[in-house]
């Protein structure tokens, strides 16, 4: 119903317009919602994936418990303080 559309990003994908960095794990029932937005938000975006469930990736079962923290603080230098770290030349996989 309407109460629970508006909170949805699935209604208009064209809204969002900010950077998106998106955590998600394999094992979560909801992981297909990471390949959906990375699929069709025209934003800048980035995700986070691992074996683990619905939990977050530094304290999550089975491992590997990443450095989600500093992951989170080298896109938030990023895209809010413009501190480079050279993060647009990460590597991703």
């Amino acid at each position: 119903n309407e109460y629970w559309r508006h909170g949805s990003v699935c209604e208009d994908y064209s809204k969002i317009l900010c950077p998106i960095l998106l955590i998600g794990g394999f094992a979560d029932l909801y992981n297909s919602s990471i390949f959906r937005l990375m699929n069709k938000l025209k934003c800048e975006k980035r995700s986070i994936l691992g074996p683990w469930g619905h939990q977050w990736p530094d304290d999550a079962y089975p491992g590997p418990q990443i450095g989600f923290l500093q992951e989170i603080v080298q896109w938030l230098d990023y895209h809010i303080k413009k501190i480079n770290h050279d993060y647009e030349n990460k590597e991703l996989f």
